[in-house]
């Protein structure tokens, strides 16, 4: 996702950022059909999930689920702000609220891949106008540590 006050410069840049990665671009919304756009609400470690749901269920949450102890919110990007506003009611915190792209399918990538597509998604991030970076890939932890190493 990017902000420009100048679309053909930011369109270069990114065409160039996926050429030395030695990848193509492709044509607007050639890929927009691998992904979904929905609300994430995000809620400090330690939130009860239960409580959550039934907190944010009428103002349109649509589903709940906790990775890694975090809770996550789902519903439609247009009911983040409703959504948000009856967690905190409730005496939730929310960490963060925002309008995510999320994969339809995920592939599975090797290192090789995975080394790749993250020198690929940093040249990207690096571009001033370049706002977010969203992908479809999902790696195993032992592949991502080698990969990106600890730190």
């Amino acid at each position: 996702e990017c902000l420009t006050d100048n679309r053909n410069r930011t369109a270069a840049e990114v065409r160039h950022a996926f050429t030395r990665a030695g990848g193509s671009l492709g044509t607007d919304g050639s890929v927009a059909w691998m992904f979904n756009r929905v609300g994430e609400v995000q809620l400090a470690d330690g939130s009860d999930e239960d409580e959550a749901l039934l907190a944010a269920a009428d103002a349109g949450a649509e589903d709940i689920a906790t990775e890694d102890g975090i809770v996550i919110v789902t519903c439609e990007p247009g009911a983040i702000q409703p959504v948000r506003a009856a967690l905190e009611e409730a005496g939730f915190t929310v960490e963060r609220s925002e309008s995510v792209l999320r994969p339809s399918n995920t592939i599975e990538l090797q290192a090789e891949g995975l080394g790749k597509v993250m020198r690929m998604i940093d040249a990207l991030e690096d571009l001033d106008d370049v706002q977010k970076v969203s992908a479809n890939f999902e790696a195993d932890d032992a592949v991502m540590e080698a990969v990106l190493g600890d730190g």
